[in-house]
C-alpha cells in the first residue's frame, strides 16, 4: 500500500509542476496605470516559464463572435520573445466599472497552456459619492459674454446720447438738413425742367404755351427757397422784397427779370426761338448759381 502511495505521487510530481507553471502568476503591469470605462489599455504580462519554448502568435479579437464576457473586449493577443524575455501582450476595452476579469488566454499551439483569473481595477469618470448633475453655470462665464454684455452697454449709451442730442440740440439741425435736401430736389427739377423746354422750343406760336410754364414753375421755385409765395406776386412786389436766402440775386433783379417776361408776353410780339432760348439761359445761369451757395 505504501509502495502504491509513493508510485502515485511519483507520476503526479510532473503534473503538478506543470500546474504550477501555468497558473503561477506571474508579473503583469497597466498602462496606462490608471484605465476609465470605454478607454483602451493594455496589460503586459511576463508569463510562467512554460511559455519560453512556445512559438510567438498574433490574436486579434480573439473572443469576436464567441460568448465570452461583455464586460470587457479583448482587442489583441500578442506573445512575443525579445532580447531573451518572453512578454505577453493583450490589448482591451472595459466597459463596466470596479474589477474586470479577463477571459482565460490559451497559446493557440498548445490549448493546456493557460492564463486565468486576470483581474483588473477599472476606474469610472463618475464619482460614485456624488452621481448628482453640477449647478447650471452662470452665464457670465460663457466665453465672450463679458465682451458681449460691454459692447451691449456702449452702444446704448451712445443710442442715448444722440437721442438727448437730437431731441434737445439736434432740432435746428435737422431742420437745416431737411431745408437743404428740399433745395436740392427743387434745382434738380428746375434743371430739368429747362431741358425738356430748349429741346421742346420750335420758334413756333406753341412756345408761348412753353414761356408760361416756365415763368410759373420759376415762381414755385423761388418759393421753396424764399419761403415766401412768389406764385402771385407782380414784378412791383418783386423789386420791393429784401431776399436773405437768395444772397446771388436780389428783389430788384427779380422785378426787373418778371417784368420783361410779362412786356414780352402781352405784347402780342412773336416769341422767337433765340431769344426763348436766351430766357432759359438766363434762368439756368440763376438757378445754378443758387445750387453752388447751398453746397457751401
Amino acid at each position: 500500500m505504501k509502495k502504491n502511495i509513493i508510485t502515485i505521487i511519483f507520476f503526479c510530481i510532473p503534473v503538478l509542476i506543470q500546474a504550477l507553471n501555468v497558473y503561477n502568476v506571474i508579473d503583469y503591469y497597466l498602462v496606462p496605470h490608471n484605465v476609465y470605462v470605454g478607454d483602451r489599455a493594455s496589460l503586459v504580462i511576463t508569463p510562467p516559464p512554460v511559455f519560453n519554448d512556445v512559438p510567438a502568435f498574433l490574436l486579434l479579437r480573439p473572443n469576436q463572435g464567441t460568448s465570452g464576457s461583455s464586460d470587457v473586449l479583448i482587442e489583441r493577443i500578442e506573445l512575443s520573445h525579445k532580447n531573451g524575455n518572453t512578454k505577453l501582450l493583450v490589448d482591451f476595452i472595459p466597459f463596466v466599472p470596479d474589477f474586470v476579469t479577463l477571459p482565460a488566454i490559451a497559446a493557440p499551439d498548445d490549448p493546456s497552456l493557460v492564463i486565468s483569473d486576470l483581474a483588473i481595477k477599472v476606474t469610472s469618470v463618475l464619482n460614485a459619492a456624488n452621481t448628482s448633475l453640477a449647478q447650471p453655470a452662470s452665464v457670465m462665464s460663457a466665453p465672450g459674454t463679458g465682451l458681449l454684455v460691454f459692447f451691449g452697454f456702449i452702444s446704448a449709451f451712445i443710442i442715448l446720447v444722440i437721442s438727448a442730442y437730437l431731441v434737445f440740440l439736434g432740432k435746428k439741425h435737422l431742420l437745416f438738413i431737411g431745408i437743404h435736401i428740399r433745395k436740392k430736389r427743387l434745382v434738380k427739377s428746375m434743371i430739368l425742367l429747362l431741358r425738356r423746354l430748349e429741346a421742346e422750343c420750335t420758334g413756333s406760336e406753341s412756345d408761348e404755351n412753353l414761356f408760361s410754364l416756365l415763368s410759373g414753375e420759376f415762381r414755385k421755385f423761388l418759393t421753396g427757397f424764399t419761403e415766401t409765395d412768389c406764385r402771385a406776386l407782380t414784378p412791383a412786389e418783386f423789386s420791393g422784397m429784401e431776399l436773405p436766402s437768395l444772397p446771388v440775386i436780389n428783389g430788384q433783379y427779380l422785378g426787373d427779370l418778371f417784368g420783361r417776361w410779362e412786356l414780352f408776353r402781352f405784347s402780342g410780339l412773336r416769341m422767337e426761338k433765340e431769344n426763348f432760348l436766351n430766357v432759359l439761359a438766363e434762368v439756368k445761369s440763376v438757378v445754378i448759381n443758387l445750387a453752388r451757395v447751398e453746397k457751401k
